[in-house]
């Protein structure tokens, strides 16, 4: 009988101890802000995405993207274009040329066999800008 008063809150003890060695084992990340974790410095500082200085009219940031990405030349993309969008396509000047190239409605990069759609926002001072690119294939 003297072992049954002890066993039962031996076992809550050991349960208790266990929920909360489980609960707070996941804790080490705010989960307030999905974000958290990426794109940190080691300081912990949240890092913003580089914003390109864009241009004027939605065309111009349109037809400055194409002949960068034309002429696979990163440096003039990225004055009109957000990382993620250059960073989704290959900027390879071995590549050579495609003659199929051509730039739709300041929406669409078309070339034979598929099409780049680029999606478009602008900065703080209401410059236009890709933010974004979707390949699809034919």
């Amino acid at each position: 009988m003297n072992r049954m008063r002890y066993s039962l809150p031996v076992r809550c003890v050991a349960t208790l101890i266990f929920v909360s060695a489980f609960t707070f084992s996941g804790c080490q990340r705010d989960h307030r802000n999905p974000t958290s974790g990426s794109g940190t410095h080691s300081g912990g500082t949240q890092t913003q995405p580089r914003v390109p200085g864009g241009a004027n009219t939605r065309h111009e940031a349109a037809v400055k993207f194409f002949n960068a990405y034309k002429t696979h030349n990163r440096t003039a993309a990225k004055e009109v274009a957000a990382d993620a969008a250059i960073n989704a396509l290959v900027f390879n000047p071995a590549a050579g040329t495609n003659p199929t190239l051509q730039l739709i409605d300041d929406t669409h990069i078309y070339y034979e066999g598929g099409s780049i759609e680029l999606t478009f926002a602008r900065n703080a001072a209401g410059r236009w800008y890709v933010r974004s690119v979707t390949s699809r294939a034919d």
